[in-house]
């Protein structure tokens, strides 16, 4: 796979990927404030909830990366060898994300 690829699918696993991380860093005081009045059953109802909103954020988002990938690659560029090479990659990391949120769900 190309470099020009490569980083066409990093950069779509990025935007996919980077408002996970802002819920995990405001999820942080709201915890840690919880934690820090001992409001236990708090903790974790905080916890669940954190984790169905990233459900309800990467489980369609997901889904529309399996099923069009080439709509979001054409974001970042119109190359058609850089779309179908990015595809193939694109596609493996979907999986895994979509794998990843299924174990999620059944826990």
């Amino acid at each position: 796979m190309g470099k020009k690829s490569t980083d066409v699918a990093v950069s779509l696993s990025m935007v996919i990927r980077m408002p996970s991380s802002g819920i995990n860093q405001g999820a942080q005081a709201l915890l840690s404030y919880k934690y820090g009045s001992k409001n236990y059953d708090r903790v974790m109802q905080t916890d669940k909830t954190l984790l169905r909103f990233q459900f309800l954020f990467f489980a369609p988002m997901t889904t529309l990366l399996e099923l069009f990938p080439e709509v979001f690659l054409r974001i970042f560029t119109s190359d058609p060898a850089v779309i179908k090479e990015a595809t193939t990659f694109i596609l493996t990391i979907s999986k895994f994300y979509g794998k990843s949120w299924r174990a999620f769900a059944i826990c």
